[in-house]
């Protein structure tokens, strides 16, 4: 949808009829649309929970124009990370499949032998053949519905930062799981210290699912409503064991706590975004800043209240670092905070 100044949805029988965007997820690529007609006909919606690699899926959509083009697969792998042609950003837990998606096939179904769908074709690696992605049709579920009921996606919050674990760092840390989502922060305060997960802690499983990755473990928490009891299987000083979470709403103010946590800041607002308070000990106060200073950008996003601040800062409370704009004389520089404790 971006950039568009105006959409129009095709039917198949050859009629058309202008679209109202109601909604966008950049982070799992849906947008939903609205039409004003009545008895259209709609696709039955299966489930992607009990998906199996080398089920046989169906890919439909119009590729290069040729509208009404039906291609054929398997599910190849499941829960794969897709590069974005976005710098920085990475889409998770899509479903990978060799049915032939091509450019035009994005926002078309992919079925399975029923007829329902159970995906969103969405991408394509341009290097290669036979390999295509989906978004996965419960995760899209839970978009669509947040985004008609609130007009935007919203994630529960769990309150832990987390990092990819591989045998390397494993050796290095001394864990004895070599695959997982290492935890590297637990926010005070959050349902992930309630539920007793601390700092080196490594997350194996989530509700019965496997994670090998710091992307799965926010992919599986990002569709858990706010409230829903969640097993979280762990691994802690060599022994398996299993805490339940319980995630909540994120805080209004979680990007000024995240700020007082990590980088041990508190801001007021004069004019601009004014830190008011520098904790003793802090990274802020072993690089220098000091009350008076002024931020004007996180992560490269400008900010001019503390609500945009705020804002920007709760957008980065799960990754791996924040990094603040603070002008020095006729200088701007870029301080990095490392999420991980």
């Amino acid at each position: 949808m971006e950039g568009a100044s105006r959409i129009t949805v095709n039917f198949n029988d050859g009629s058309q009829l202008p679209a109202r965007l109601i909604g966008v997820d950049p982070d799992s690529d849906v947008a939903v649309l609205r039409v004003d007609a009545r008895r259209l006909l709609a696709a039955q919606i299966g489930t992607s929970s009990d998906l199996l690699i080398g089920e046989t899926v169906v890919a439909v959509g119009n590729p290069f124009g040729l509208s009404g083009t039906v291609t054929t697969g398997v599910v190849s792998a499941l829960g794969r990370s897709v590069p974005s042609k976005e710098a920085g950003r990475t889409f998770t837990d899509y479903i990978q499949t060799d049915a032939s998606i091509n450019p035009g096939n994005s926002g078309g179904p992919l079925l399975n032998i029923e007829g329902k769908v159970i995906g969103i074709n969405t991408a394509i690696y341009a290097m290669a053949q036979g390999i295509g992605f989906a978004i996965p049709v419960d995760r899209a579920k839970k978009v669509v519905q947040d985004l008609l009921q609130y007009g935007q996606v919203r994630s529960a919050w769990i309150g832990a930062v987390t990092a990819t674990i591989t045998p390397e760092e494993a050796k290095r840390i001394g864990a004895r799981a070599s695959h997982g989502a290492l935890v590297a922060r637990v926010f005070s305060g959050s349902p992930a210290q309630a539920a007793g997960l601390r700092s080196g802690d490594v997350i194996t499983a989530v509700g019965g699912r496997p994670v090998d990755s710091r992307e799965a473990f926010s992919t599986y928490t990002a569709t858990i409503p706010s409230g829903q009891p969640l097993q979280v299987s762990i691994v802690r000083e060599g022994s398996a064991r299993t805490v339940n979470l319980r995630p909540v709403d994120p805080p209004r103010d979680l990007g000024l706590r995240v700020l007082w946590e990590v980088a041990g800041l508190r801001v007021r607002q004069p004019r601009g975004v004014v830190i008011d308070e520098v904790a003793s000990g802090s990274r802020s106060e072993r690089i220098g800043l000091a009350p008076g200073d002024t931020i004007v950008a996180v992560n490269g996003n400008p900010v001019s209240t503390i609500d945009e601040l705020n804002e920007e800062v709760k957008k980065s409370a799960e990754r791996s670092s924040i990094v603040l704009d603070v002008p020095r004389g006729p200088y701007i520089y870029s301080l990095a905070f490392p999420m991980a404790m």
